[in-house]
């Protein structure tokens, strides 16, 4: 990982950027005659309706270090607004410049992660260059040597605790002998006058210093700093060209309780420059070793602990308990079998064979064989509110689409050549004339074909009035089979894999349970979903351990 070069070098365009005045640049006020240094002065969100603003939606992107995280599915939700956001405002300037306005806590229901350095939460001095992802700043700014503070920016979004472990970098671009660039993040408030009133945990470049402490080497050009915060073990590192140099601070979790953390950039003499970042592009230092390194430690501290013996034997009744209801019966029947011969004491002898039971499993074995027929048979004589409930319209609707792609599926395997035989409207109501449209397992390709245009009449007869959009699409995606005289062709083609059987069988067996009034979950799926969520309430509080743990991903797959 060391030897990736995680910063393109700038190019013409960024230079012709930094030529440009201050006044034309997204975000920045003119300065005083004086050219004092300061608090960020107050910006009129009319004042910057004239200038640059970003005109392309937001890249959602995911660290690799965060690939096994929880927290992705939550990124990916605030991403989907930000788009949603990003297309309702694209009309209207003032609704662009909302989405870089500083946030005082996490959207409700997901999360953002750092993506950006923010142009509206910086202090004079400071340029954001765009350059589309405005990861880029330089200072262009007052020199007055009697102050010692430096100009600072935060980023647009803070940091999840619930990440576990975060991490960023920026690389030195330009920067004068002992320039004070400062790297970390920072905790504030904004007041009106957007005085800076918090705290920040910053490495200094030139002096090496962090907290007034020796800590590592000076920046120099070209270099890149790397700052991370490690929720689990409550310590706060940087990293330099790839290398780590040890904690730096520690006692995070006790203040990030009740502020937020931004990533922090410090920046006081013309002309220096860095770029940032964030996580999409690879990292010099091999962040995904160490993620990897604090997964496994939490994971040993779980298999380590001791657990009762009354624990396993529930343990085990929830496990029979799922297969029973999901009509895995011989599966339970050899459960009960081995888990009495490890547990003789214990009493697991349920009814495995209780007549549902049996009955959803035939129906799901007839589903996982591409035998619809038999399934739809089997639910219109044993479940037959399941066909003619509202609530499982999708489900059926799915089930029959599925019989359409098992008869297209035996089209193809009889490699019969039809090209000719296919001058037939689906969508018109149109039958084919004189052929045998019951859904009796034809024995020819030509019957094949001829009965799944029949049936896709019927689909179309059943399902063409709905109006919603993706039934419109899925329904389309079905009649562009008999286009093509080869299906496996077809771009469906992916539809055919016999895999996705598995996903209708799962629904028919929900609905079946609903409609037998019993809970959709089993007792283990609501003991896994109730564990998830208490993971989520403690990784936000900080508890960085349950920020490392993904139950779907490393205990049920």
């Amino acid at each position: 990982m060391a030897g990736n070069v995680p910063f393109e070098p700038p190019n013409a365009s960024r230079i012709r950027q930094q030529q440009t005045s201050p006044q034309q640049t997204f975000g920045l006020r003119r300065l005083s005659k004086s050219g004092s240094s300061g608090p960020l002065r107050p910006v009129s969100w009319d004042a910057l309706r004239t200038q640059h603003v970003p005109q392309d939606p937001p890249v959602f992107f995911v660290p690799t270090y965060l690939e096994q995280s929880r927290i992705v599915e939550r990124m990916r939700k605030g991403h989907e607004e930000r788009l949603v956001a990003h297309r309702e405002g694209r009309t209207s300037v003032s609704s662009s410049i909302r989405q870089f306005q500083p946030k005082s806590e996490f959207e409700d229901g997901f999360c953002l992660l750092p993506s950006a350095w923010n142009p509206s939460d910086k202090q004079p001095g400071i340029i954001v260059i765009g350059d589309g992802d405005y990861c880029e700043v330089r200072y262009n700014g007052p020199q007055n040597s009697t102050t010692r503070e430096t100009a600072t920016i935060r980023t647009d979004h803070p940091i999840p605790r619930e990440c576990g472990l975060y991490y960023y970098e920026i690389m030195v671009l330009s920067r004068h002998k002992d320039a004070p660039i400062e790297i970390g993040f920072a905790a504030r408030k904004m007041t009106r006058m957007s005085v800076w009133e918090g705290e920040s945990w910053t490495y200094h470049g030139d002096s090496g210093e962090a907290l007034g402490k020796p800590y590592g080497p000076r920046f120099t050009g070209a270099d890149v700093i790397g700052c991370g915060i490690n929720f689990r073990n409550d310590t706060c590192f940087f990293t330099r060209n790839g290398c780590d140099l040890g904690t730096a601070f520690t006692g995070i979790n006790r203040f990030a309780g009740s502020h937020l953390l931004y990533p922090s950039l410090g920046m006081k003499k013309n002309g220096e420059r860095i770029r940032a970042n964030f996580g999409q592009r690879p990292f010099a230092f091999d962040i995904d070793r160490l993620m990897t390194q604090e997964r496994e430690e939490v994971s040993k501290e779980i298999c380590q602990t001791d657990l009762p013996t009354d624990i396993v034997e529930q343990a085990n009744q929830l496990i029979l308990h799922h297969l029973v209801r999901e009509g895995c019966a011989e599966t339970a029947k050899v459960f009960v079998t081995q888990a009495l011969n490890r547990y003789p004491k214990q009493d697991l002898n349920q009814a495995t064979d209780n007549v549902h039971a049996i009955n959803r499993r035939r129906i799901r074995e007839a589903i996982l064989n591409g035998d619809i027929d038999q399934a739809l048979r089997s639910l219109k004589a044993l479940y037959s509110n399941v066909l003619m409930d509202p609530r499982h319209r999708d489900t059926v609707f799915s089930l029959k689409c599925r019989k359409f792609i098992e008869m297209i599926r035996q089209h193809s395997q009889s490699k019969f050549d039809v090209a000719d035989a296919m001058d037939v409207d689906m969508t018109s109501g149109r039958a084919l004339k004189g052929r045998n449209t019951k859904t009796v397992v034809p024995t020819s390709g030509e019957d094949v074909l001829s009965a799944a245009v029949k049936y896709g009449q019927e689909l179309q007869a059943e399902f063409g009035g709905d109006p919603r959009p993706e039934r419109k699409k899925e329904l389309n995606d079905l009649y562009a089979f008999v286009a093509y005289p080869d299906p496996t062709t077809s771009p469906g083609a992916h539809l055919l894999d016999p895999k996705l059987r598995e996903q209708i069988a799962d629904k028919v067996n929900m609905a079946i349970l609903v409609s037998q009034r019993d809970q959709p979950l089993s007792n283990l799926e609501r003991l896994c979903a109730e564990t998830d969520v208490l993971l989520t309430k403690l990784a936000q509080k900080g508890n960085g351990s349950a920020a490392l743990i993904n139950i779907h991903k490393d205990f049920l797959q």
